[in-house]
């Protein structure tokens, strides 16, 4: 949501092409202006108060409805589109290696696993890890723990994506939808160091 700002009290909802603007939250506010300061630390106008309208807006397409429940859909969707975006992130997509923020997808982490625990079966004590165009010579097991809690580590940001995603899908508020923090929840950044 953005601030929107104006010099009267504004209707909830202005629709215009097919996109509604939703102002919520609106609250009188006064605004100070002018009163500039010189080189001399000396006011060169006058301060003049005014009165103005504050809100919180979101512009939503909506083909034009402007019931509570195309509201409240289209709220929806674009609050899912930002959690999706948050958990694919590097607020959620990172961990804390030596000091250096890093991440291996789904599919490095299975691979990685899979090789390290073939090497560990055939008789090798370590295995190599490669993070971007860092080299990291690591003990087989070593390396196996550290896979094995960032795996434990993903699979709790998946789950708490998962819920915030159940919890907005429920909602029957627009202004429900719009207020919901999607970025609570989320496990402490995991830190290792090899």
């Amino acid at each position: 949501m953005e601030k929107y700002y104006f010099d009267e009290a504004q209707p909830r909802l202005t629709v215009g092409d097919g996109v509604v603007l939703l102002l919520i939250n609106g609250k009188e506010e006064t605004e100070i202006s002018g009163g500039m300061p010189n080189e001399n630390s000396m006011a060169t106008t006058e301060a003049v108060e005014r009165k103005v309208w504050v809100y919180d807006g979101v512009r939503m397409e909506t083909g034009g409805m402007t019931s509570e429940a195309a509201l409240t859909a289209a709220a929806q969707k674009m609050v899912l589109a930002e959690i999706e975006k948050h958990d694919t992130s590097s607020a959620v997509n990172g961990f804390i290696l030596n000091g250096q923020r890093v991440w291996l997808d789904k599919a490095t982490r299975v691979g990685l696993m899979n090789s390290t625990t073939i090497a560990k079966a055939m008789g090798q004590s370590t295995t190599t890890l490669w993070l971007g165009d860092v080299k990291l010579v690591v003990e087989c097991d070593k390396a196996i723990q550290l896979l094995s809690a960032l795996e434990m580590y993903a699979l709790e940001c998946f789950n708490v994506t998962a819920a915030h995603k159940k919890a907005v899908s429920e909602m029957s508020m627009v202004e429900s939808v719009l207020g919901y923090d999607y970025t609570v929840g989320y496990p402490e950044v995991l830190k290792m160091s090899v």
